[in-house]
């Protein structure tokens, strides 16, 4: 649990601007303050400056994120700013979390809040009822890179349908960490009828670790998965993703852009042949290394002798002029960029997701 905590309740715009202004301010003595405040012999004096402060600070950035100063674990201290679930800040979140400055001995910081130190322990208070996380069974279905989680608990019956679901997702976010939930589980749902098969909630942290080893390499980048189909006029198509195919695995990336490119080889089913297949994997790679940071390519699509990259960028990066370089000198046809649109949520690739 955070040592101390406070949510926002209003909505603001988060701009570039406010979040140089956080940093320098926490530099110019921020650091301290608060530092100050989170020491367990805190004067209530001093816990409550450090509050205010970062409250107006996180308050700048946007009035509906989450702050929560905790204890680190290769530091002193962890600062969390949370988005608490909502797609739309998550960019912003991530931004804040970019511009950090390095961890050192005193101060880490995250975008998302961690798993809890100790779930055995853990509970949480929902009206008259305690909550406590060792009590609680789950069904669980692992489909493709997703977890599908009914979660039970004894006390569940005492609750209406929806603080079940609303207790499921904290049991669940307490247990994995925020992260790893919006990565890699979906279908939460609370229930207060006892699974055929139940196991332990506790044994899902298990379960995520064994999902995120088949699907990341050693360094947490996301692998490809290749698929095939019908496009809507019936002609085969195939289809390559990233595997997940989450906005959590880079969410400052949210603008969309399908970038719709011909190829001169085509194979009677409408693909690629050899030699365009390559010119087209060099022209993915060459828009990965313009982009950076600043963007990705996330999957693609082949059908009819067309290639669409879905590609998703920072929207605050001036990335597109990138991306208009990157293409510019293919040699096989005219290739067109849609209208950047926004999307948190990766709504544009949620029909490869499968």
């Amino acid at each position: 649990m955070g040592l101390f905590r406070r949510r926002r309740d209003s909505s603001g715009d988060g701009r570039g601007r406010a979040i140089e202004a956080f940093w320098s301010w926490w530099s110019a003595g921020g650091a301290d303050l608060v530092a100050l405040g989170a020491a367990p012999q805190a004067s209530p004096s001093a816990r409550g400056d450090a509050v205010t402060q970062l409250t107006t600070r996180v308050k700048a950035l946007d009035p509906n994120l989450a702050w929560e100063v905790a204890g680190g674990t290769t530091s002193d201290h962890l600062l969390v700013l949370s988005a608490r679930g909502n797609a739309d800040l998550r960019p912003l979140a991530r931004r804040w979390w970019l511009a950090a400055p390095a961890p050192d001995g005193r101060w880490a910081f995250a975008d998302t809040r961690p798993p809890v130190p100790d779930p055995q322990t853990w509970r949480v208070q929902l009206g008259a009822w305690t909550i406590d996380l060792a009590r609680a069974m789950a069904d669980a279905r692992v489909d493709g890179a997703a977890l599908h989680v009914s979660v039970f608990h004894p006390d569940f019956h005492h609750l209406d349908e929806g603080s079940r679901s609303v207790a499921a997702a904290i049991l669940l976010e307490a247990l994995l960490g925020e992260a790893d939930l919006e990565v890699w589980v979906e279908g939460i749902r609370g229930s207060d009828v006892e699974p055929l098969d139940p196991v332990p909630l506790l044994g899902l942290r298990a379960v995520v670790r064994d999902l995120k080893a088949a699907h990341t390499d050693p360094y947490g980048r996301a692998g490809w998965a290749e698929l095939r189909g019908s496009s809507p006029d019936g002609r085969p198509l195939q289809a390559a993703v990233q595997v997940p195919l989450r906005p959590g695995t880079a969410p400052h990336l949210d603008s969309y852009v399908a970038v719709v490119v011909p190829f001169a080889e085509v194979t009677e089913e409408g693909f690629a042949g050899p030699g365009s297949s390559g010119r087209l994997r060099q022209l993915q790679q060459q828009l990965a290394d313009q982009l950076g940071a600043g963007g990705a390519v996330v999957g693609h699509q082949t059908h009819g002798g067309t290639r669409v990259l879905h590609v998703y960028l920072d929207s605050t990066a001036g990335a597109l002029g990138k991306v208009r370089d990157a293409v510019s000198g293919w040699p096989e046809g005219q290739v067109h960029l849609s209208r950047p649109v926004s999307d948190p949520g990766w709504e544009g690739v949620a029909h490869l997701r499968g």
